[in-house]
């Protein structure tokens, strides 16, 4: 039989084989059978040679048993073995929907393996915090030895197991990546509206998130009257998600509103989703006032809510008490259309049958049509009583020309009940009253006052109700002077072509300063163009262009019986000045007027009186001829009678053309520094300060003759101090001043000028608005802000109009705004359409704030009250810089440009005034066109005073060629306290005009380009240029030494210098350094070195001389201390010069320590054409300290060449 030993034997994880070695001719094998078998499987067949069972279990025992007839020959047990493990996965590639890996069979597999399992499942979800729980498992079956698995979750981590058939498994973790922004990415937007705040909740399922995302959400207003308003939350831009999240808005009622959320992903495009919303809400009323109050009712005003679509159904009104237990609630409806008639766009409404002395609580909500409650509510308290009523607001006074005086007011902001009358005072007296029929937005009462010519009028108004009354502020005026006129009307007495004469009668009436002024106009149609430097003064008075002023005069001198015209060359008046009519005759044949022009002038009023004469001339020929002998017999007579005054009066005659000031120092000035003026009013001469009383005039019947020649006109009225000076003079002026102290004096006499009223600014509400509480804005001169707050002090800001040269309001001077008047600045600049704001200080000096900051970032934007202001670019230049806003007011746009100077006081006074005249020429660059510019700083005083009065002088210098600093500066204290200071701030003005104007009278060529021609140029500036520039600095020299004397305590407490005492004068003038360290020879503890301030840096260069032996050790204790890193010396060192000192290293050979712990190394050397360029390496306490560059120019001439380096 066969027994174990013929047998041979194979078992894999799931076959077993056997194979029989006996030769089935010995052995019929088809005798045995086999069975192959254990609790659950069982195989039997007959015995064959080869024989083979599959679908084995792995792991598993195994009974092979063979029987021949029944018999048991072989019984074994067996066991199937397990496959190994995988080797070497590896991930070939990832994305955010797919995996491709790949690996090797196991190191044992015990027969070829039959597949290969993967089992994957995500473990998190990575936009999710903490696991994701328990998700299923996918499964995959492949035979090859890699696979790349498809759609996966983006941004999800896997775990996955690959057995070798049922194998041990090998475990693997991978992440994908996230994928574009799909829909999956979107939350879900749900809205709730309450108090006037939009709710958004957004809800993710971070499952389907797609990869790391961050949101912006945007609030868009849809609406036509905010479209394009932008509201983001502080928390709209998020990263990390969560399941759910909540962003708050503020809106408005009834507005239409577009969300917008955007998505953003990596690199790729951003995804937005757009949602609208319209809030069907009524707003909270606006401005909720209590108006008047009495015994047993209260009165409210308010603005409808916003927005303007907004339509309202009616307003619920609650007076709730307090104690709320003791008395009763009354509550009332309000119709949205009873508009109050006394405040314009406000809503009226009386809670009454109410307690006496009760406090309630007044509560307003809007009711829409849709029957939908405002949820924000607007509540102001008072208590019932009986209380006097509020002044009379804004009063306002006009003249008409019949000398009456029209006064208008506004209802009281507080009436306390129903008003009776308003009473009205006139100096102190009651004059009538005006009895209130029904409330109006506006009250005008006149008063007849021809009986009060030239004087100061002051009026009150009282308003008064059940109770009591009460008085507005007094408001003060100045009446205008009544209407000059003659006696007898004026008539022609003859009139030819070459002689006009006028006859006229004593001028009565007269008041303040009575003026006379006489034009003469040609009416033909082809009249040419008269003197167009009076074009506005002859619209004025009514007279075409073809005009010329024949004389004028004031009654300084009296008023003269007699005017003549003649076309001859004969000597003048100095009084009178007249224009040249071309060809000098009056044409035959053309029709002209004379107009006589009277006019009184009392505190800037003036009323005027005209008479118009006409002729024409068209006289026969023969006519002219038999005039002609007397007309040339008086014409005689006149000139030698002018000629014989001339000769016999030449004192009088140059006392009237002179009228020079002397200096305290005996010091005159020029008759060039007469005081020129141009405008009609000021064409005639006043006494000067030699002779107040004025020079000896003709009596009341001479005769006044023109013959149009250009003369120089002296003012009616001399100041004490006349300081009218030629440009080509200033420079000396100003010498003189500082030395004489002439300055000082006159700034003294500016301040004893009498303060003006500031009662706006000096209440207790409006003095927390000014920067220093006692500098309040003059009342006269102030700007007053629209009130939309229905304020009675809303409409004060510290700030005033100040005249320009021209003598309209050219400039708005202002204080920097604080944090509660940053709003009331912006609405300034909208109010006044300023276009051009100029700061003169820093937001923050000398470690001190000056003012707030009232702008937004540079592309950013903020809200003041309903104005946008958006800071769209910047330009950045050596001593200033201009910031453009973009300003946006409902529909209207406009743009601002801001012109701040950023140097600082720090930089000291001589430098300082050179980069404020830099600036104030910038400034004069601007046109002053129908809005002012507007200036400030911190107080808007100091600096502030000193642009504006610098750019008022130069504008002066521009047009005439003459500056009055004293002039113009007594003219801004009229208008704001406090202007220009101090007397060293006085100084300053000056100095910053004289650098100004230095350059335009007495320009000088400067300017050398650097080229291979240099040297030519060179030569010709010395002989052409050089001489003349070195005496321009010589003469000027002592402005250096006068500006560094000037102190610059400009809005800033005093504060250490800047350098310290390392530098100082010897007394060679030189400054002297020294160094920290101390040596042996004390007459080493120096070297002679001075400090040059470049064009815009101060201290920019050291300039010395070249070292000897005994100064080199300091020397480069100076290059070390002060941190020099570049040296250009002007000529090469000859080392055979024993004076000379060869103090940097020329090669690789020579280094040196000029001082303990110090080497100076050469590095390279090379020339560039000009020069040559030494790189040396200086080594302090075995730590490199500097790298110099040295430049050793060829020539003495070649300290040019330093600008191409």
């Amino acid at each position: 039989d066969i027994d174990r030993q013929d047998l041979s034997i194979e078992l894999t994880s799931t076959t077993f084989s056997m194979k029989v070695n006996v030769h089935s001719s010995l052995c019929p094998l088809h005798l045995y059978e086999f069975t192959v078998r254990n609790d659950s499987f069982k195989r039997t067949g007959v015995l064959k040679t080869e024989n083979r069972v599959g679908q084995l279990t792995p792991n598993s025992t195994y009974i092979l048993t063979i029987s021949k007839s029944g018999r048991v020959i072989v019984e074994e047990r067996y066991k199937a073995v397990n496959t190994g493990e995988v080797q070497n996965v590896q991930i070939t590639e990832i994305g955010d929907r797919y995996v491709t890996l790949k690996w090797q069979e196991p190191l044992h597999s015990f027969g070829a393996v039959v597949n290969y399992t993967l089992e994957y499942k995500i473990a998190r979800y990575l936009n999710c915090e903490g696991t994701s729980g328990t998700v299923a498992s996918d499964n995959l079956t492949t035979t090859n030895k890699g696979i790349t698995i498809r759609n996966l979750h983006p941004y999800a981590k896997y775990t996955m197991k690959i057995r070798a058939f049922t194998g041990p498994p090998t475990t693997i973790r991978f992440n994908t990546k996230f994928s574009n922004i799909s829909k999956e990415d979107v939350p879900i937007m749900q809205f709730s509206e309450l108090e006037g705040k939009l709710t958004v909740n957004l809800t993710w399922d971070c499952k389907r998130q797609n990869g790391p995302t961050e949101y912006d959400l945007l609030l868009f207003c849809e609406s036509d009257w905010c479209n394009g308003q932008v509201a983001r939350s502080s928390n709209s831009t998020f990263h990390k998600l969560k399941s759910k999240l909540r962003v708050d808005f503020d809106i408005l009622g009834f507005t239409m509103y577009r969300i917008e959320l955007k998505i953003f992903r990596g690199n790729f495009p951003p995804f937005s989703v757009h949602k609208p919303y319209m809030s069907e809400v009524p707003g909270k009323v606006l401005n909720l006032t209590i108006h008047s109050v009495n015994r047993s009712s209260i009165g409210v005003r308010w603005r409808p809510p916003h927005s303007p679509s907004t339509v309202v159904h009616n307003y619920k009104v609650e007076a709730r008490p307090d104690p709320e237990r003791f008395h009763r609630i009354v509550r009332t409806t309000c119709d949205p259309q009873n508009y109050c008639k006394a405040w314009k766009g406000y809503i009226c409404c009386t809670c009454g049958n109410l307690e006496q002395n009760v406090t309630y609580t007044i509560t307003v909500k809007s009711l829409s049509i849709h029957q939908s409650v405002s949820t924000r509510t607007a509540r102001a308290s008072a208590t019932t009583m009986d209380l006097a009523p509020g002044k009379p607001q804004n009063i306002t006074l006009n003249w008409d020309e019949g000398y009456n005086l029209t006064v208008k007011w506004l209802y009281p902001f507080y009436p306390n009940g129903p008003l009776t009358r308003f009473i009205i005072f006139r100096n102190n007296k009651e004059i009538g009253w005006y009895n209130i029929h029904e409330e109006l937005p506006e009250y005008e009462y006149r008063i007849d006052a021809q009986d009060l010519t030239s004087q100061e009028i002051i009026i009150k108004i009282g308003a008064q109700n059940a109770i009591s009354v009460s008085y507005a502020d007094d408001v003060y005026t100045t009446s205008p002077p009544r209407k000059p006129n003659f006696v007898a009307e004026p008539r022609l007495e003859e009139t030819t072509a070459s002689l006009v004469r006028i006859v006229m009668s004593d001028v009565v009436n007269q008041e303040g300063i009575c003026e006379m002024f006489a034009i003469l106009t040609d009416l033909h149609p082809s009249a040419e163009i008269g003197d167009l430097r009076h074009e506005k003064f002859f619209k004025e008075i009514g007279v075409g262009l073809s005009s010329w002023f024949i004389a004028g005069v004031n009654s300084s001198y009296g008023f003269p019986k007699e005017i003549s015209y003649h076309n001859e060359r004969s000597g003048q008046l100095a009084y009178v000045k007249g224009s040249e009519i071309p060809g000098g005759l009056l044409r035959k044949g053309h029709s002209y007027q004379i107009t006589i022009v009277l006019r009184n002038t009392f505190e800037k009023l003036s009323r005027q009186r005209t008479y118009r004469l006409d002729f024409a001339l068209d006289s026969p020929l023969y006519l002219f001829a038999l005039l002609l002998i007397p007309v040339v017999l008086i014409v005689v007579l006149i000139f030698v009678s002018i000629r014989y005054f001339c000769i016999n009066e030449t004192s009088g005659l140059k006392a009237l053309l002179s009228c020079k000031r002397q200096s305290t120092a005996k010091n005159s000035l020029s008759e060039d520094d007469a005081h020129v003026y141009e405008t009609p009013r000021e064409m005639f001469v006043g006494p000067s300060e030699s002779n107040p009383s004025g020079p000896s005039h003709p009596t009341t019947g001479s005769t006044l003759t023109s013959k149009f020649p250009s003369f120089k006109m002296l003012p009616f009225k001399c100041p004490k101090y006349k300081t009218r000076v030629n440009i080509k003079n200033l420079d000396n002026y100003i010498r003189m001043g500082m030395n004489n102290g002439e300055f000082a004096k006159q700034f003294e006499e500016i301040t004893k000028c009498p303060v003006k009223p500031s009662k706006h600014g000096s209440t207790p509400e409006n003095r927390l608005k000014n920067m220093i509480p006692d500098l309040a804005a003059y009342d006269h001169s102030r700007v007053k802000l629209q009130n939309i707050y229905e304020d009675p002090y809303a409409d004060y800001i510290n700030a005033n109009y100040i005249n320009g040269y021209d003598g309209r309001k050219s400039y708005i001077a202002t204080q920097g705004p604080k944090d509660n008047t940053i709003n009331d600045f912006w609405r300034m600049i909208w109010d006044e359409k300023v276009q051009h704001i100029i700061v003169v200080s820093g937001v923050i000096e000398r470690a001190q704030r000056k003012f707030e900051k009232y702008w937004p970032e540079i592309n950013g934007f903020e809200f003041f009250d309903e104005i946008k202001v958006s800071y769209v670019r910047v330009k950045v230049f050596v001593n200033y810089e201009i910031r453009y806003f973009d300003l946006v007011r409902w529909d209207n746009a406009r743009q601002v440009k801001q012109i701040c100077f950023t140097c600082s006081p720090d930089i000291g006074t001589f430098q300082y005034i050179r980069s404020f005249a830099s600036f104030s020429k910038r400034i004069l660059s601007l046109k002053i066109a129908e809005s002012p510019i507007l200036v400030h700083g911190r107080g808007g005083f100091g600096r502030t005073g000193i642009l504006i009065l610098c750019d008022i002088c130069l504008r002066m210098a521009l047009a005439e060629g003459k500056v009055d600093v004293y002039h113009h500066l007594y003219q801004l204290r009229e208008q704001r306290m406090n202007m220009v200071e101090n007397v060293q701030q006085y100084k300053i003005a000056h100095f910053v005009l004289l650098l100004i104007l230095q350059c335009i009278s007495a320009p000088l060529e400067t300017g050398i380009v650097c080229t291979k021609t240099m040297g030519n140029e060179i030569e010709d500036a010395i002989a052409t240029k050089i001489e003349k520039q070195l005496k321009f600095l010589d003469d000027s020299a002592w402005q250096d030494e006068a500006m560094s004397s000037l102190s610059l305590d400009i809005d800033c407490r005093a504060v250490n210098p800047i350098r310290r005492l390392k530098f100082k004068l010897d007394d060679f003038s030189e400054a002297s350094f020294y160094p920290y360290y101390q040596f042996e020879n004390d007459s080493q503890i120096y070297i002679r070195a001075e400090i040059v301030d470049s064009f815009s840096i101060p201290s920019r260069y050291v300039t010395t001389k070249n070292p000897t032996a005994s100064t080199l050790s300091v020397f480069w204790q100076l290059i070390i201390e002060k941190q020099i890193k570049m040296i250009v010396c002007l000529h090469k060192l000859n080392p055979l010069d024993t004076a000379a000192c060869m103090f940097y290293p020329t090669s690789n050979a020579f280094s040196f320590n000029p001082l303990p712990n110090t080497c100076v190394r050469f590095v390279s050397k090379y020339n560039n054409g000009y020069c040559d360029i030494y790189d040396i390496t200086v080594t302090y306490e075995d730590k490199p300290q500097v790298c110099i560059k040295y430049k050793v120019g060829k020539d003495v001439f070649l300290i040019d060449t330093i600008c191409i380096f």
